[in-house]
């Protein structure tokens, strides 16, 4: 398991998931759910926006997508990807990260630079 490189993203969208749960709707519209666990939120997910990044930038994160298998096997995320956070809201000894679908990598406007979007979904540990 490689760690995700060690980028300061420019803008991240944190989606805080939701625990597991089940939902029965009886034929009358009453409705009740049922809570599987209390302890591991499901699909908490994290957005990254990257920006004018160099070419051995990007070629760091598509070797790390690739070593990863995809979607496959999960990560640990390095302290960068949460700079400006006092208390990183994703804890690590429970939970690590994998791709949520690929990605595309598009020019940056200027010569050498590139900018990419990465969609990232947690894995209870």
């Amino acid at each position: 398991m490689a760690n995700f490189p060690s980028i300061v993203p420019n803008q991240r969208v944190f989606g805080l998931g939701n625990n597991p749960q089940e939902q029965f709707e009886s034929p009358d519209g009453v409705g009740t759910r049922f809570i599987y666990s209390n302890s591991n939120r499901l699909e908490q997910t994290l957005s990254l926006e990257f920006i004018g990044l160099t070419e051995t930038q990007i070629t760091s994160i598509t070797d790390h997508f690739a070593g990863q298998k995809g979607s496959l096997i999960p990560f640990d995320l390095p302290s960068e990807i949460w700079s400006g956070y006092s208390t990183v809201p994703v804890d690590s000894s429970d939970y690590q990260w994998r791709y949520a679908s690929t990605f595309s990598v598009e020019s940056g406007g200027v010569t050498g630079r590139f900018n990419v979007s990465i969609d990232l979904v947690t894995v209870p540990v």
